[in-house]
């Protein structure tokens, strides 16, 4: 049969009972290394191990409970160092709340420092202070308190900004945070009651009380929070800029910076991504564009070539007072093969004299000299117009007006129509 698991809602009562009895379990967890770290003390010193047998308290140790040498060595620093007059099952007062690792972490500060510890503080941050106190640190970033608190709020740009924010929206008096109220500086800076930074000679400590500054090989000092922040204001007030004041004081953030830089530089890489896609949509609408227009004038050259012959035949009528003949709209030339108009013909075309030649030439093209080589689907490039062109001994063809480039092109429509004398 499968098990089924229920699960109850907690209601706040709930919820604060278990969080106080877990802190009571870790306090007894805590107690429990100060007891065996007590027994383990007395039967050391009462060599109370020799009766099994044994040659030292590790030896016994390791045989009847399989505890290694470190471990039983620091049960009894516990003990030694944490219960009540040195030796005893209770863990001193001052100590309650700590958990065995803390405790352990703080076996090798100073009495000192260990003030310093709290039960909220982080296992790392005991670490560090262990870290700092091991070797003189270098100087140049932070070797005094001044630069300790620049220091401090150029790591924490966000902390400075809320904080001159704050007293901004407060009406302090010059948007100084000298004048705000004290608490509200404490739980913007320190939320979660312990806030431990280091820099340089130095090592910064927020409580909820006070703030204490170490510096490297002496004792750490207390300050009261009234006056690190009246510190704070004498250094960062002539720039207070409300949510602004770290930029005004120390500048653009190289981060922000960077990250600025990087999305102008991919903004212009999709700007010119994009005008190269609108370029390359424009070329090929232009080219669409072309395509169209090549294929209208297409469609419209036979209508416009039939409309232009007409024109010059009734032309040429009226100049010579003969019966006007024009071609039907219906009837268009054969289909080119080649849209280039090449001069296929050798020899000169009877029509108006050619404007731009000399006289002398003008009176040679009216004399009608055509070598019969035109036949058929032949196009000519002439000057004028004419209706009938000679072509050989007594013989004329039509021809059909087009128009290409500017030159009119005359094409043989027909074969020989009429016989001249």
């Amino acid at each position: 049969m499968e098990q089924v698991t229920v699960y109850e809602q907690l209601t706040i009562s709930d919820w604060l009972t278990m969080k106080e009895k877990l802190r009571l379990e870790l306090q007894n967890v805590t107690q429990s290394f100060v007891r065996i770290g007590y027994a383990l003390r007395k039967i050391d010193d009462e060599k109370m191990y020799e009766t099994d047998g044994c040659k030292s308290i590790a030896e016994f140790a390791k045989k009847e409970y399989g505890l290694e040498a470190s471990t039983v060595s620091r049960f009894m620093a516990i003990n030694r160092e944490y219960s009540e007059g040195g030796y005893s099952e209770r863990l001193r007062e001052e100590f309650i709340g700590y958990g065995q690792s803390k405790l352990s972490e703080m076996l090798q500060l100073p009495d000192k420092d260990r003030e310093l510890i709290t039960p909220q503080m982080q296992r790392s941050d005991i670490r560090e202070l262990k870290d700092f106190n091991r070797s003189e640190p270098p100087t140049g970033s932070a070797d005094d308190i001044q630069s300790l608190i620049e220091s401090y709020f150029h790591d924490n740009k966000k902390d400075l900004n809320a904080l001159y924010g704050l007293a901004e929206n407060n009406h302090a008096e010059d948007g100084h945070i000298a004048s705000m109220g004290v608490k509200e500086a404490i739980d913007l800076l320190n939320p979660s009651g312990t806030k431990v930074y280091r820099k340089g000679l130095y090592m910064l400590f927020f409580y909820d009380d006070n703030v204490k500054i170490k510096k490297f090989g002496e004792d750490a000092v207390t300050h009261t929070w009234g006056d690190f922040l009246a510190a704070v204001d004498e250094i960062f007030g002539p720039a207070a800029a409300g949510y602004h004041t770290w930029e005004r004081y120390f500048g653009e953030d190289p981060e922000e910076k960077t990250q600025k830089n990087a999305q102008n530089t991919e903004q212009g890489e999709q700007e010119a991504e994009e005008n190269a896609q609108t370029t390359e949509e424009n070329a090929q609408t232009t080219e669409e564009n072309d395509q169209e227009d090549t294929e209208t004038v297409e469609r419209e050259a036979p209508d416009q070539e039939v409309e232009e012959a007409g024109e010059a035949k009734a032309d040429l009528a009226a100049a010579m007072n003969q019966p006007e003949e024009i071609a039907p709209a219906q009837k268009t030339a054969p289909e080119e093969k080649n849209p280039v108009f090449p001069d296929t013909g050798t020899g000169t075309i009877v029509g108006e004299p050619n404007p731009l030649a000399k006289p002398e030439e003008a009176e040679l093209e009216a004399a009608g000299q055509i070598e019969p080589k035109h036949k058929l689907g032949d196009r000519i490039l002439v000057e004028g117009v004419v209706e009938m062109v000679t072509v050989g001994a007594n013989k004329t063809v039509n021809y059909r007006i087009r128009t290409k480039g500017g030159k009119t092109v005359w094409v043989i429509e027909e074969d020989i129509v009429e016989e001249t004398v």
